[in-house]
């Protein structure tokens, strides 16, 4: 019996050193797991700090871009205005009736004031006043809100009816693409005129639904139109592009009362001549390091 009790011991103490070892290998592992993971964890750490720097260097950029892009927009913008009226102040006069156009009709401040270049640079010498093409303009804007236009269809119209305007008469594919985009107006024209939508198709047909005719129709739609626009709910992105248009409009009165980006716009210029001046030079210098690299 005591032999049998020494050899319980002897395996007793034989399994403790055993487990001794085992526990002892898995702590040096755990602590190599851990050391890892510490690593890992570092080394994620700076990659998203590497990632969030860049990030915001990306929008810095954006936001540098974006400032350029619009103020460049806004000032070229200005420059057409001026081709189209007949002094400073008539252009200033001009550019604040389209912006209240814009507000009015929910439509993009930008957008509207191209058209309306556009339209007055094709019409301007045939007697087409200012204040008609703006009365067009703002009624156009309002029927295709009423008509649900999509973007698409709206821009399609729109350069359709500036072609039609441009030409003299509303015909062809013009007509079409007016019917389509924006039928609502073309009910209002028929209406305004006392011609059924059919008979205004007939006019068409028979180049007869001239610029003039239009024009003259005009304000006998506005009363109608305005009334159907006033009931028509203002949506959220119709809201967006008034905040928008008041965003912009005040960065560019900003932007051209300080002249902005001129003094930029000059010094890329200059810096652009002087690369030219010494084409050669900066040429033989870009070689020079391409041999060394």
């Amino acid at each position: 019996m005591a032999a049998g009790a020494g050899a319980v011991v002897v395996v007793v103490n034989g399994d403790v050193t055993g487990l001794e070892k085992a526990l002892a290998k898995a702590l040096r592992s755990s602590e190599t797991t851990g050391k890892k993971m510490s690593k890992s964890m570092q080394s994620v750490n700076r990659a998203v700090n590497t990632l969030t720097n860049t990030l915001r260097l990306l929008a810095g950029a954006w936001a540098v871009r974006e400032v350029i892009r619009v103020s460049d927009a806004y000032t070229l913008l200005d420059s057409k205005l001026r081709l189209v009226t007949d002094s400073a102040g008539e252009a200033e006069a001009t550019w604040q009736k389209l912006f209240d156009v814009a507000q009015e009709t929910r439509s993009s401040f930008r957008d509207t004031a191209n058209t309306f270049v556009n339209l007055q640079l094709n019409v301007k010498d045939v007697g087409v006043t200012i204040d008609q093409t703006l009365e067009f303009l703002e009624l156009w804007n309002k029927a295709l809100i009423i008509n649900g236009s999509t973007q698409r269809e709206a821009a399609s119209a729109t350069l359709q009816v500036k072609q039609a305007m441009s030409s003299g008469r509303l015909a062809g594919e013009e007509y079409r693409g007016v019917s389509e985009g924006n039928a609502y107006w073309m009910t209002e024209l028929a209406k305004a005129t006392g011609y059924t939508v059919g008979e205004i198709r007939e006019l068409s047909m028979a180049q007869k639904l001239s610029r003039d005719f239009i024009l003259e129709a005009t304000p006998k739609m506005a009363a109608s139109i305005n009334k159907n626009f006033a009931n028509i709910t203002k949506t959220v992105g119709q809201s967006f592009t008034q905040l928008k248009n008041v965003i912009e409009s005040i960065w560019a009165e900003s932007n051209k009362a300080a002249e902005g980006t001129k003094d930029v716009a000059i010094a890329i210029g200059e810096l652009a001549q002087t690369i030219e001046n010494n084409r050669e030079e900066i040429s033989g210098l870009f070689a020079d390091l391409v041999k060394q690299a």
